[in-house]
């Protein structure tokens, strides 16, 4: 993903856990956050929860193998600004961050 990144020419704070995203949020200001729910230290979807009290307005991009039909979105009512499921159709992808980030 960093490549790809890179070669939108897209800047990005890449965080390896959910404990370091939590840290990172509270130190840089965000145009939009790309997250996976699928993190090593945390539930993504608790996560989310985390970052919408603690950067509201900044949209959220979720990445996963989940569909929107699986438990989580059914349950969760803190909802992603955008959804993706594996595998990524690229050129959406990057559309869709490029219109959350120019929206905020």
């Amino acid at each position: 993903m960093k490549e790809l990144m890179f070669s939108e020419n897209i800047h990005f704070t890449e965080c390896k856990k959910g404990s370091e995203a939590l840290l990172v949020l509270k130190q840089i200001n965000f145009s939009a956050i790309l997250l996976n729910t699928r993190l090593t230290d945390y539930d993504g979807w608790e996560l989310l929860k985390m970052i919408k009290i603690v950067e509201p307005k900044v949209p959220v991009i979720g990445i996963s193998a989940e569909t929107p039909n699986d438990h989580y979105f059914k349950k969760s009512k803190v909802k992603f600004d955008q959804y993706f499921g594996l595998p990524l159709d690229l050129s959406k992808f990057f559309n869709e961050i490029r219109i959350l980030v120019d929206r905020n």
